[in-house]
């Protein structure tokens, strides 16, 4: 394989491993309801609200990573879009509920470059006939990331920052949840 080759699959596995970690993030809030609504000392009405923060950035901000990646390039937005991510997370796991608030939009708003990033890279640099295979192994890997959002989370979020490292500065950002 050579080295260009080599670079485009290397860009599509990071980029689709963040697509992986984006989704643990959006499907984790579902299994800590009482634990953040302990937390954050919020009903169960306010922090559906605060979980579905993530639909109100990854929403519009679809558009913006569609022009951003045309314009710019994957090699320039998907990292932006995240460190979005990492600090949505980290702004997340202050415990205070409007940067918890302003960190889940954050983590929306950064989580879309994750797929639009993946599928670019897919019918961009990879042959058409490879398109289908590698856009359904992207979603692949997102619904992994539900799963294991679901699961990472199931036995509690104060349980799970208290387990072994998770090896992504991301992961490491919401390892001390509030």
């Amino acid at each position: 394989m050579k080295s260009a080759a080599k670079t485009v699959w290397i860009a599509w596995l990071i980029a689709a491993l963040y697509y992986f970690y984006q989704y643990v993030l959006r499907s984790a809030p579902a299994v800590m309801m009482p634990e953040l609504s302990q937390a954050f000392g919020l009903t169960a009405i306010g922090v559906a609200s605060l979980a579905g923060l993530f639909y109100y950035g990854y929403s519009p901000f679809s558009l913006v990573a569609g022009v951003a990646l045309d314009r710019w390039g994957p090699r320039t937005v998907v990292p932006i879009g995240a460190a979005a991510v990492g600090i949505g997370a980290l702004l997340f796991a202050t415990g205070g509920t409007t940067l918890a608030s302003t960190g889940r939009f954050v983590q929306g708003a950064g989580g879309v470059f994750a797929l639009l990033g993946a599928v670019y890279l897919a019918t961009r640099y990879f042959p058409a006939s490879r398109a289908a295979t590698l856009i359904g192994a992207t979603q692949m890997f997102g619904m992994a990331g539900g799963f294991a959002g679901q699961s990472l989370w199931a036995r509690g979020w104060r349980e799970a920052c208290r387990g072994p490292p998770s090896g992504s500065s991301q992961g490491a950002a919401v390892r001390c949840s509030p």
